[in-house]
């Protein structure tokens, strides 16, 4: 991840933070995707953060689902782009990330 972020910053994108949920999907817990815990606490942490300027990044059909809740604009990382889970953009590696974030 330091490796992604480092390669962003070289290239002017600017991330402010990298949330995730450290709980078991057995736990039940609110920040578990699906869910929008983690959106809602960005969203308080950060006020003036207009998610329709951001991205949501993920490599499961509940990525794409939690940033389609907030109206964020999804990026699908998958060798099979056939199954786009309704993504706006489907990649097959992180290299690729930069081509769609620089537009």
């Amino acid at each position: 991840m330091r490796e992604l972020v480092s390669r962003l910053k070289t290239e002017k994108i600017l991330v402010e933070g990298i949330y995730f949920c450290p709980h078991h999907p057995g736990e039940r817990c609110p920040c578990r995707k699906p869910k929008t815990f983690l959106l809602k606490k960005i969203k308080k942490t950060y006020p003036g953060l207009d998610f329709s300027k951001s991205y949501f990044v993920g490599d499961k059909k509940e990525d794409i689902e939690t940033g389609k809740k907030y109206g964020i604009k999804t990026i699908l990382i998958s060798p099979d782009c056939n199954k786009k889970f309704g993504a706006d953009y489907c990649i097959k590696t992180f290299s690729e990330l930069l081509n769609i974030i620089e537009d």
